[in-house]
């Protein structure tokens, strides 16, 4: 039985500087409206209440052309109560097998610096290192150019044309329809939007960093 309040408190506790898990909203979008599955997870409850969480949520995505279901992991969390007593493996090791048992073909994850060692040592993750982050300053007003604001719809119509004019992509690759496009851009805890040109599609997310605000480029 999935608990969301229950994981929620121990998110909130575990990542106070993360605004999403204050959401009410945030993992019911997350856990359970997806379409390509209901979350995968595996807790540790105490007396206190949840001491420990591992989610892994279900994507599809297909391989040389043919379509597979991957899992992404995250939210992991384990409360400090119950630091230091391998809690992190145990969960891990239980939510791959279950993971293995749905017909998962492989996990995917972007771990912090705190979770990286134990995903890879403890659950076979292999590291491809850090993502580049680029910052970017603002054009002077004469080379800025301008986009139109897209829906999802109009995204999964772009990345569509834009497949079929290149054909049936090599090796693993994300599955997008508008289905799925729809749920990712209905995330209740941040206000992403849709930037679209005759050559580019970009999708965006405005925020905050040491006060400076700056916009966040999620995908092109």
């Amino acid at each position: 039985m999935i608990s969301l309040e229950a994981t929620s408190r121990l998110l909130r506790e575990v990542f106070p500087q993360h605004a999403k898990y204050r959401h009410p909203d945030y993992l019911e979008w997350e856990y359970l409206r997806s379409p390509s599955g209901t979350v995968i997870e595996s807790n540790l409850d105490d007396e206190q209440g949840r001491s420990g969480h591992y989610a892994l949520v279900p994507q599809r995505w297909r391989v040389d052309g043919k379509p597979c279901t991957y899992a992404l992991s995250l939210n992991t969390a384990v409360s400090h109560r119950r630091r230091g007593q391998g809690v992190f493996s145990r969960l891990g090791t239980t939510v791959v097998e279950r993971a293995r048992e749905s017909g998962v073909r492989a996990l995917i994850g972007v771990s912090n610096a705190e979770s990286t060692h134990g995903m890879v040592k403890s659950l076979g993750f292999k590291s491809f290192g850090r993502l580049p982050v680029v910052a970017v300053l603002p054009a002077s007003p004469l080379r800025a150019r301008s986009f139109d604001l897209g829906t999802a719809g109009e995204m999964s119509a772009w990345c569509s044309e834009a497949g079929s004019n290149q054909g049936p992509a090599a090796g693993p690759q994300r599955h997008w329809d508008a289905q799925e496009l729809s749920w990712r851009m209905a995330d209740p805890a941040h206000d992403y939007q849709v930037l679209i040109s005759d050559r580019t599609l970009a999708v965006v997310h405005a925020t905050s960093y040491r006060g400076l605000r700056v916009a966040v480029i999620v995908k092109v």
